[in-house]
This record gives C-alpha cells, sequence and structure tokens, in this order.
C-alpha cells in the first residue's frame, strides 16, 4: 500500500518583502493518481533580465505535474531497469515538459505582450531582443526539481541548482540526482537555456526511502 504524502510550501523571503517583490517560487505536491505521489519545486532567476520567473515558475511546475503523472500511469518500473530504455523514456518526458512550459510561454505572451514600461529594469540586450520577439523564454527563467514516488519505483529529475534530499530508512541522507559543476554560487542552468534538454538529470530507483 502506498505509504507516502506530498506537501509543498513556499514562502515570500524577506529581502523579497522589503523590496516590494514578488516571490519568483513555485511548487505543487499531489497525492492525486493511485498509488502515486509528486512533488515540483521551481525556482524562478528573479534578475531584472528574467522579469516575468514568477510565471516561468508556476508554467514549469505545472507541465512538470502534469508529466509525472502521466509517466507514472503510462511507465512500469520494469521499463526503467534498463539505462538504455530509461534514458529514452526519461528523454521524452523531458521533451513533453519543456513543449508544455514553451506553449504556456506563448500563451502568456499573446495576452500580456511585452512593453517597454514592464522593462525598466532589463539590461540593453535582453530589451532589444524581446523587443524584437526573440529568447522571450529567458524572461521566465526558472529551475527545477521534481521527484515522483510510485508503489515500485522512485524517480527524481532536474535541471538548474536547487537540492533533492532523500532519505534512507537508517536516517541517513543521500542526494541521488547527480549534480551539475556548472551550478555554482549565483550561477545556474536553467529550463530557458536553449539546449535545456541535455541539461536535465535524473535518478532512479527500485530502493524506496523512508
Amino acid at each position: 500500500m502506498h505509504q507516502y504524502r506530498a506537501f509543498s510550501r513556499i514562502e515570500r523571503g524577506y529581502r523579497h518583502i522589503k523590496m516590494g517583490s514578488v516571490c519568483q517560487d513555485a511548487a505543487l505536491a499531489s497525492d492525486a493518481a493511485p498509488d502515486c505521489s509528486v512533488i515540483v519545486v521551481a525556482d524562478g532567476h528573479g534578475g531584472g533580465d528574467y522579469f516575468r520567473s514568477d510565471r516561468g515558475s508556476k508554467f514549469i511546475v505545472q507541465a512538470t505535474m502534469a508529466g509525472l503523472m502521466e509517466f507514472a500511469s503510462k511507465t512500469a518500473a520494469v521499463q526503467l531497469r534498463d539505462p538504455g530504455e530509461r534514458k529514452k523514456l526519461l528523454r521524452e518526458l523531458f521533451a513533453g515538459i519543456l513543449k508544455h512550459w514553451n506553449e504556456s510561454i506563448e500563451a502568456d505572451m499573446f495576452d500580456d505582450p511585452f512593453s517597454e514600461t514592464q522593462m525598466e529594469s532589463v539590461s540593453l540586450r535582453c530589451r532589444e531582443e524581446y523587443m524584437a520577439g526573440k529568447a522571450v523564454e529567458l524572461a521566465y527563467g526558472t529551475t527545477l526539481v521534481a521527484v515522483l514516488v510510485t508503489e515500485r519505483y522512485w524517480l527524481g529529475i532536474q535541471q538548474g541548482d536547487g537540492r533533492c534530499v532523500a532519505v534512507r530508512t537508517d536516517g541517513t541522507c543521500e542526494q541521488p540526482i547527480p549534480w551539475d559543476v556548472r551550478c555554482e554560487n549565483n550561477i545556474t542552468t536553467s529550463i530557458c537555456d536553449p539546449n535545456a534538454i541535455d541539461e536535465f538529470r535524473y535518478s532512479f530507483s527500485e530502493r524506496m526511502p523512508a
């Protein structure tokens, strides 16, 4: 019987409150699907060039939640045991998540196009690109960490910095998703990178955490 329960919480930080800025983070958690729990966390970049990262983080957690719940409904542990098949299935998952994220951005741009007044803090280089309709996904930049737990296996996926921590039954902890050495201090890879699909990392295990 599935014994895990998913929950999430985001909090507007002190500096954001002091500066009057919005929280750029987003999170979703669900036990809605039978024998399946999902948690998704996104950290919007928040710099001037990424002035819609609060929307970008919401879009990516929604896309990832939907993608992982669908993945759980049609993917068995036996399919993921072979490294080659696992890599293929997860790349398809990542591609679907990115597709839905970009579709959400396109819809948002249609409803609320960029204007000069919205870009007071945007660098000149990015402002010129945005006004020309180029690289607009940068404005929605965010990282992603997500976990899917089923009856038979659990899966962690990540793009960018942040930490996924699993607690073992003996009380010790591990960080199962491989680290990206390009993520250091305030530098991170991002969902908005042109090669984002190649920057996804993941972990798979049939050894369930505590």
